[in-house]
């Protein structure tokens, strides 16, 4: 029966994932000088002269966990280093991962690329490898360091634009300056606060002074009229006692 166009060629390391077993080793699961973990787990000086090495390697392993995501942990079980001569022996992960930080400061960038890819998809889904197993439930930062972060926030964040190579910048002199600028300003604004505060306190107080001023020009002119008043009363009333003797004596005539 014909083979469907779709159906993958079994190759050296789709073999190798065949084998599945529980423990292997670099030495245990050796293959061929082809092998995409001598590639990715070993460090070549020469790696820069060509670059899509890691990259190819590191896509071809991309495809075999998305083909089959137990792949990923039978990849975690692999090794290198042989423990009997001296050398460390260090897990798959952990060997890429250095290499990644080796090679971030490669000339060619496609090969940090091609290791930062591998991890990416290979960890992304794995839910315990973002936990701190063994360690505290919490971390927390100390007060003093918070507050170191929160004095030097500006300084920090100007400090991640710079380039990582150059020379790293002290504390110079306009740092100090600006410093004592910032604090002269925070100075000035809590002035600034307080005579605004008092100048809305005297500004109240000149409104009750002008409403004093008006409710005592009102009652000057209520008094000035009722004393107007009272004086054509009185007036009134003289006029009425004058004519009433007058009328007395006429009638009696």
């Amino acid at each position: 029966m014909t083979k469907s166009r779709h159906t993958p060629t079994p190759t050296t390391t789709t073999r190798f994932f065949r084998k599945k077993t529980s423990r292997c080793q670099w030495q245990q699961c050796a293959t061929p000088i082809g092998n995409i973990f001598k590639t990715l787990m070993d460090y070549d000086a020469d790696m820069k002269l060509n670059p899509y090495t890691v990259w190819f390697a590191s896509t071809i392993l991309v495809y075999l966990f998305v083909e089959d995501p137990e792949n990923k942990e039978i990849a975690r079980g692999v090794k290198t280093g042989d423990e009997e001569a001296g050398e460390e022996v260090m897990h798959s992960i952990q060997a890429i991962s250095g290499l990644l930080v080796t090679t971030l400061e490669n000339t060619d960038q496609r090969i940090a690329m091609g290791y930062l890819m591998l991890l990416t998809i290979w960890l992304s889904t794995v839910a315990y490898i973002t936990q701190d197993d063994t360690g505290l439930p919490n971390v927390y930062f100390t007060s003093n360091y918070v507050d170191l972060i929160k004095g030097n926030f500006l300084r920090i964040k100007r400090a991640l634009a710079h380039d990582p190579l150059g020379e790293p910048r002290g504390k110079s002199e306009s740092d100090e300056v600006a410093t004592k600028a910032r604090k002269e300003f925070e100075e000035v604004k809590t002035k600034i606060d307080e005579l605004q505060k008092s100048l809305e306190a005297l500004q109240a107080e000149k409104g009750h002074w002008k409403k004093l001023a008006s409710l005592e020009t009102t009652t000057s002119g209520k008094i000035e009229a009722l004393e107007n008043e009272l004086e054509s009363l009185k007036s009134s009333s003289d006029a009425i006692s004058t004519e009433k003797p007058n009328s007395t004596k006429s009638w009696k005539n």
